[in-house]
C-alpha cells in the first residue's frame, strides 16, 4: 500500500512539473482619429515573420492553424502475451482485481497492460504507470471513494465504448495526452455525452486533448479546464437543441490554457456556445461553424475567479448563421476588463433570426456596466443581416448597456449590407474611442448610425466594395428619388455621374445633387477626388451641404473649363466624391483636422493630428493648422490642468533624501541644524522645479508634448516656451545659489562635488544634445542621481566635519534611489504611444506595459527585501524594517493598479500618484525607524 501511495506521489510530482506555455500579445488597431480620410490610408508591408498586423493588402493577421493532437505511439507486441489475467485478474465484476493490475504494472517484462473483454473491478487506490490497452468490451470500473491513477497512454479497440465505468475517480496522467470521451460514457447509468465530456475533462490530471470523432449532443454546459484541449473531427457535429437541454456549450473556467479548442459545427444552442469567464487567458479557440445560437460566444469576465479576460484567439470561424448575437461581451461591474483579445471569422449570417424582435448584432455589448476593453479587435471578412428575408432588429455593433463602452474596435473587412431601411442599423448605443471600419455594398439604410459618440478619438469608416466599378448618377434637380431610388449614400468614397444634355458653353457652371447620409454631421467636408473619367474640360468647382435645409443634400458645381463648347454627344462626367463627416456627437462641437492615417504592420493607426485640443493656442498657430482657434478653456479646467502641470507631490523627491540623511545624522550624532535642513529643503524644491519645468521645454520642442499627448504641459498651458525656460533656469540659480552658501562652510567639498554631478545628471536626462531619457538611460540617471548621489551628499552636508559614509548611510540611499526611480518608472505608462512615435524608448516602449507591471513588481519586492536584509544584518535598525512594511499597502495598490489599468492611457495616468505616494511612506517610514532606534 505505501509503495502505491509512493508512485502516486511521484505522478502527482511530474503532473506538476507539466511544462507552462503563454501566448504571445495580439496588438489590435488603435487610433486617435475622429473620422479619417479613407482616401489617405495607407497599409504598410507586413514583414515576413511580422506579428498580428495587416499585411500590403490589407488581409488578416496570420494566426495559428488548426493542429491535431499527438501521433500515438502503437503497440506492436501481441495483447495476449500482456494479459492482466495471467496475474489473477478475474474480469467478472464482484472480485476486486486491483492486486492483479499492481502486480501486472510490476512486472518488467511488461511493456503495457491487456485488459480482455469484462469488468474489472477496483476497490483500492491504485496507480498504474503502464499503458494500458482494453479490448473490444473491456470496462475498468473503480468503486465509489477510490481513485485509478494512469500515468502512461490509454488504448481502446472500440473507442465508440466505455472503458471507464463506476463511481469512482480516474485521473489521467502526463503521458496520457490524447483522450477520448466516449471511454466515460456509462450507458448503463444513463449519462449522457455531456456527463462523458466533463468527466474525461475531470480526469485530465495533466495537459491532455479530449479528442470527439462522432456527434455529440449537451444537455447541460461542459467545464473546460486550462490543462485541456479539445480537438473534433468533421464527424463530431456538437448540438444543445434536444428535448431537455439547457442550450449551454462549452465553458472555459479560469487559468492560462495551453492547448487549443477546436470545434467544427455547434448547432442549437439558446444560451451560449462557448463561453470564456474571467480569469482565463491564453486561450486559442477555432470553430468552423455556428447555427442557429444566442450567443456564439460569449466573453464574461463577471464570472469567473478574475474580473478580466486577457490574450483569447477566437479564429478560423467559417460562418455563423441564424445565430442572434456573434460575439457578446458582458460586464457585470466597471472594473470588468477584456484585454488583448481577437474574434475573427468570415462570415455573419442572417443576425437576430431566432428570435426577430430582439435585438440582434455581429457584436453585442450587455451588462450592468460599461466594463473596459483594451487591445481587442472583433474582425469579419462579411456581415450580411438578409433582412431581405425577414425583418430583424440586426445592428452591426450594438451598445444595450445604460453607459458609454470605450476602445471598441471593430471590422467588416470584405463586404457588408443586407440591412433595410428602418430596420437595420450598422452602430447603436453610447461608444467613446470607437473604431469601426465598414467595405460596404448594397442593402444598406440611409440612416445606419445610431449611436452617440462621445469624445474626440472615435473614428468611423465606411466605404464601398465596388466603388471603383459602381457610379451613381447624380440628379439634375433638387430631387431625393431621382437620385438611387431616393436611397441616400452611406459609403465615404464613391464615384458620381452628371448626366447632361445639349451643349456645354465654355465657362458655363451647372448644379447636380446626391445625397449622402454622412452630410447630417456638424463639420463634414466633401470634395472631389481626382478621378475624372469621360470629361472633356468639366471640373468639379464647388460643393456644397446643403443638408440643413434638405436631409443629406449635397450641390455640386461642375464647371467647363474647356476654351471650347462640349458637343452634345458627350452625355456625362465621372468624378470621385469623398465625406469626411465631422464629430457625430453635436455637445462636442469641436473642429477636426484633416488626417493622415497610417496602419502599420503591428495594426497601429497612427495619427496626425485629430482634434485641435481645448487649449490656448495663439489663434496664429490655429491658423497654421487651417482651423481657427478653438474655444477656450473654462475656469475649473485651466485649475485642474495647473494643478497637474504643478505636480506638488513630485517634489518629495528632492525633499525625501534630506530627511532620511537628517535622520541618520540624528541618530549617528544626536544633533541636527534644523534650520540648515530647512534651507536645503528650499534649494532642493528649487531645483526639482527647474527639472519639471526644463522637461516640458525640452519636450515640446521634439513634440513629445503636445497638446494632444500632454495637455498639463506648463508650455502648452501658457503658449510660451521661452518664458518657461527663462523661469526653469532662474529657479536653477536660486536653488544654486543656496546650496552654494550652505556648502561654502564646509570644509571637505565631497558634498558639493556629489549634488553638482546629480543636478548634471538631470541635464543630462532631459537636455540637450544629451537627452539620455531618449535612449532608455532615465532611470539609471534617476536613480543614481536622487539615491547614492544626493542622499549622501545631504549626509555629509549636514553631519558634523569629519564624518564618512557608512554602510548605513550607503543603504538607505540606495532604497531611496529605487522608490524615487519608481515615480519616473510609473509616469511612462500613458504615455508608451506618444514617446514610441517620437522615438523616445523609454524602458516601457522597449518592455510594452504588461511586462512592465512584472518589472515594477519585482522592484517592489526587490525594496522591501532589501530592507528587510539590511535590518537583519545590522546595516540598518530592525525598527526601520518594521516601519517600512507599513508602507506595503501603498506599494500593493500600485502593482495592482499597473496589472488593472496598464493598457488604459487615461486611467493608467494616475499610476505615477500611486508611486509618489509609496515613496513618501517609504521614506517617512525609514525615518521612523531611525528615530525610534534612536528613542529606544
Amino acid at each position: 500500500m505505501d509503495a502505491d501511495l509512493g508512485a502516486a506521489t511521484a505522478a502527482a510530482a511530474a503532473l506538476a512539473a507539466a511544462p507552462r506555455y503563454k501566448l504571445p500579445q495580439v496588438k489590435a488597431p488603435v487610433g486617435q482619429a475622429q473620422y479619417a480620410d479613407l482616401s489617405r490610408v495607407v497599409l504598410k508591408p507586413q514583414a515576413a515573420t511580422g506579428g498580428f498586423g495587416f499585411d500590403a493588402t490589407g488581409s488578416y493577421p496570420r494566426m495559428p492553424a488548426p493542429s491535431l493532437p499527438p501521433r500515438p505511439v502503437p503497440i506492436t507486441s501481441c495483447p495476449e502475451g500482456n494479459s492482466v489475467k495471467a496475474f489473477g485478474a478475474s474480469g467478472n465484476g464482484y472480485n476486486n482485481d486491483a492486486r492483479a493490475i499492481l502486480l501486472a504494472n510490476a512486472a518488467t517484462q511488461l511493456d503495457f497492460i491487456y485488459f480482455p473483454p469484462g469488468n474489472y473491478r477496483i476497490a483500492r487506490n491504485i496507480t498504474v504507470t503502464k499503458p494500458i490497452l482494453g479490448g473490444a468490451g473491456a470496462k475498468l470500473a473503480v468503486a465509489a471513494g477510490f481513485t485509478l491513477v494512469i500515468s502512461r497512454r490509454v488504448y481502446q479497440n472500440d473507442v465508440s465504448s466505455a472503458l471507464f465505468t463506476g463511481p469512482g475517480a480516474v485521473k489521467l496522467g502526463k503521458y496520457s495526452d490524447e483522450v477520448r470521451p466516449p471511454w466515460f460514457k456509462n450507458v448503463e447509468r444513463g449519462e449522457t455525452d455531456d456527463v462523458a465530456l466533463q468527466e474525461a475533462v475531470d480526469s485530465c490530471g495533466a495537459a491532455c486533448t479530449l479528442l470527439l470523432n462522432a456527434p455529440t449532443s449537451l444537455m447541460k454546459a461542459v467545464n473546460l479546464k486550462p490543462r485541456v484541449g479539445l480537438f473534433s473531427t468533421p464527424a463530431a457535429i456538437i448540438t444543445g437543441g434536444d428535448p431537455g437541454s439547457r442550450g449551454e456549450g462549452f465553458v472555459l473556467t479560469p487559468g492560462l490554457y495551453r492547448k487549443p479548442i477546436v470545434l467544427t459545427i455547434m448547432w442549437w444552442f439558446s444560451k451560449f456556445g462557448v463561453k470564456i469567464q474571467g480569469g482565463v487567458t491564453g486561450a486559442q479557440i477555432q470553430v468552423h461553424g455556428f447555427l442557429e445560437a444566442s450567443e456564439a460566444f460569449s466573453f464574461a469576465p463577471q464570472e469567473g475567479s478574475k474580473p478580466n479576460i486577457s490574450n483569447v484567439h477566437v479564429t478560423h470561424m467559417t460562418f455563423t448563421s441564424d445565430v442572434q448575437d456573434t460575439v457578446a461581451f458582458h460586464a457585470g461591474a466597471s472594473n470588468h476588463l477584456i484585454n488583448n483579445c481577437l474574434v475573427r471569422g468570415n462570415f455573419v449570417l442572417k443576425s437576430g433570426f431566432q428570435n426577430p424582435a430582439a435585438p440582434s448584432a455581429a457584436l453585442a455589448l450587455k451588462g450592468a456596466a460599461a466594463g473596459r476593453l483594451a487591445k481587442t479587435f472583433v474582425d469579419f471578412q462579411a456581415v450580411d443581416a438578409a433582412q431581405f428575408l425577414e425583418v430583424t432588429d440586426c445592428s452591426f455593433v450594438r451598445n444595450e448597456v445604460a453607459a458609454p463602452v470605450s476602445n471598441v474596435v471593430f471590422r467588416v473587412a470584405a463586404w457588408g449590407g443586407g440591412l433595410e431601411t428602418g430596420a437595420g442599423k450598422l452602430v447603436v448605443g453610447q461608444f467613446s474611442s470607437l473604431k469601426y471600419l465598414s467595405r460596404m455594398s448594397g442593402g444598406v439604410p440611409s440612416n445606419p448610425i445610431e449611436a452617440t459618440l462621445l469624445g474626440s478619438s472615435n473614428y468611423v469608416g465606411l466605404w464601398d466594395v465596388g466603388s471603383a466599378g459602381r457610379e451613381w448618377v447624380m440628379a439634375s434637380a433638387k430631387n431625393r428619388t431621382a437620385f438611387n431610388s431616393g436611397v441616400s449614400m452611406v459609403s465615404q468614397v464613391h464615384y458620381l455621374r452628371a448626366e447632361f444634355s445639349g451643349p456645354w458653353q465654355p465657362g458655363e457652371a451647372r448644379t447636380f445633387y446626391f445625397y449622402n447620409a454622412f452630410a447630417r454631421s456638424a463639420g463634414t467636408r466633401i470634395k472631389c477626388l481626382p478621378f475624372r473619367a469621360g470629361n472633356a474640360g468639366l471640373v468639379c468647382s464647388q460643393i456644397e451641404n446643403q443638408s440643413a435645409t434638405s436631409e443629406d443634400q449635397v450641390a455640386v458645381t461642375l464647371k467647363n473649363t474647356a476654351s471650347y463648347t462640349l458637343p452634345d454627344w458627350q452625355t456625362f462626367h465621372r468624378f470621385g466624391i469623398q465625406a469626411q463627416p465631422g464629430d457625430a456627437s453635436p455637445t462636442e462641437g469641436r473642429p477636426v483636422l484633416e488626417a493622415d492615417v497610417i496602419i502599420d504592420p503591428e495594426g497601429h493607426i497612427e495619427q496626425r493630428p485629430t482634434t485641435l485640443q481645448q487649449l490656448a493656442q495663439p489663434a496664429a498657430a490655429a491658423e497654421a493648422l487651417g482651423q481657427a482657434a478653438t474655444q477656450p478653456l473654462t475656469a475649473d479646467e485651466k485649475r485642474l490642468l495647473w494643478k497637474q502641470a504643478i505636480k506638488l507631490p513630485m517634489y518629495s523627491v528632492g525633499v525625501m533624501p534630506i530627511l532620511v540623511s537628517a535622520a541618520a545624522v540624528f541618530l549617528q550624532t544626536n544633533s541636527l541644524n534644523l534650520g540648515r535642513t530647512l534651507l536645503f529643503m528650499l534649494a532642493a524644491t528649487c531645483i526639482i522645479a527647474w527639472l519639471n519645468l526644463t522637461n516640458d521645454v525640452f519636450d515640446s520642442h521634439t513634440g513629445v508634448d503636445k497638446a494632444d499627448y500632454k495637455p498639463e504641459s506648463v508650455v502648452n498651458l501658457t503658449g510660451s516656451r521661452i518664458r518657461v525656460a527663462i523661469v526653469a533656469f532662474a529657479l536653477l540659480g536660486l536653488g544654486g545659489l543656496i546650496l552654494q552658501r550652505l556648502l561654502s562652510t564646509l570644509a571637505e567639498p565631497l558634498a558639493g562635488k556629489m549634488l553638482a554631478a546629480a543636478v548634471a545628471m538631470g541635464y543630462l536626462y532631459q537636455g540637450p544634445p544629451f537627452r539620455f531619457s531618449y535612449l532608455g538611460l532615465g532611470e539609471p540617471l534617476c536613480f543614481a542621481a536622487f539615491g547614492p548621489l544626493a542622499t549622501c551628499a545631504f549626509y555629509l552636508a549636514q553631519a558634523p566635519a569629519g564624518t564618512t559614509i557608512g554602510p548605513m548611510i550607503i543603504g538607505l540611499s540606495l532604497l531611496i534611489g529605487l522608490t524615487t526611480t519608481t515615480i519616473l518608472f510609473c509616469s511612462h505608462f500613458h504615455q508608451i504611444e506618444g514617446d514610441r512615435a517620437h522615438g523616445k524608448m523609454s524602458p516601457l516602449v522597449r518592455l510594452g506595459g504588461e511586462k512592465a507591471t512584472q518589472v515594477l513588481k519585482f522592484v517592489v519586492g526587490l525594496t522591501h527585501t532589501l530592507a528587510l536584509a539590511m535590518s537583519i544584518f545590522g546595516v540598518l535598525p530592525l525598527a526601520c524594517w518594521t516601519s517600512v512594511m507599513v508602507s506595503y499597502g501603498f506599494a500593493n495598490r500600485m502593482v495592482k493598479h499597473a496589472q488593472a489599468h496598464w493598457a488604459e492611457p487615461e486611467t493608467v495616468k494616475t499610476l505615477k500618484f500611486f508611486a509618489i505616494k509609496w515613496h513618501i511612506a517609504f521614506g517617512l517610514m525609514l525615518v521612523l525607524g531611525l528615530l525610534l532606534q534612536k528613542i529606544l
